[in-house]
């Protein structure tokens, strides 16, 4: 091949790869588009959204309820909140010196106690009979149980199905003292202690108040329950 036709050749070449190489750099410096934006805002929004949600609570899944523009950048995530209470916020995105407000949403998880068998009520109840699992922050009641109550002796209060969340209401000390019984009141006054059978006109456990009746008087008197069908009463 002549020497002038092997130049020829190599301008043609290179003439192929520069009109190559701009469309290359275009791809490579093309704009996000609006779903990859959109994607780039959620991801962030979480991670802002996460100090904002109660302690024990975790952020599975944001939702940004609107299309950005593609060139738009975060914002402030739920202004004015400093703690989320519900799955609704809003989210103010910023592009060419413009502002939006947009509404988003999150999927929020906490953890609550349930119980891993049934339970009648007056069942004597201990941690083993409940486990940690995981439900909507956002559903049910918000002050179920998260963890089970220190101390020993306590009992069902109500029926507690196996599956079901535990709040602190269904959860009582067992009650030693019941309406019809006679207890023996320790009543002291000062340096004087008298003892007196008094009958109990109402239900109460270790520690708790209950309403006994004075036979002399035929009057209703209460009384702190110190232990089985046994309480006192001190005069002030």
């Amino acid at each position: 091949m002549a020497l002038s036709a092997r130049k020829r050749l190599a301008q043609i070449v290179l003439s192929a790869l520069a009109c190559l190489l701009p469309t290359v750099a275009h791809a490579d410096s093309a704009p996000p588009t609006i779903a990859q934006t959109k994607a780039t805002l959620t991801a962030l929004i979480a991670d802002r959204l996460a100090p904002l949600v109660p302690t024990g609570e975790r952020v599975d899944e944001v939702v940004l309820e609107c299309d950005p523009p593609a060139i738009a950048t975060l914002g402030e995530v739920a202004p004015g909140v400093t703690q989320l209470q519900s799955r609704g916020f809003l989210v103010v995105l910023n592009y060419a010196n413009r502002t939006l407000t947009c509404g988003a949403t999150v999927r929020a998880e906490r953890q609550v106690l349930v119980a891993v068998r049934d339970l009648m009520p007056g069942d004597p109840v201990t941690a083993s009979d409940f486990r940690a699992q995981w439900v909507d922050a956002f559903g049910g009641v918000a002050n179920n149980l998260t963890e089970f109550p220190q101390g020993a002796g306590l009992v069902a209060a109500s029926a507690i199905r196996a599956g079901q969340s535990l709040g602190p209401w269904q959860l009582k000390r067992p009650e030693q003292v019941h309406p019809g019984d006679l207890v023996a009141v320790t009543v002291a006054d000062g340096p004087v202690t008298v003892r007196a059978q008094l009958r109990a006109t109402s239900a109460a456990a270790l520690g708790e108040t209950v309403t006994v009746i004075n036979p002399d008087s035929g009057l209703p008197v209460t009384a702190t329950v110190t232990g089985p069908k046994t309480a006192q009463l001190e005069i002030q």
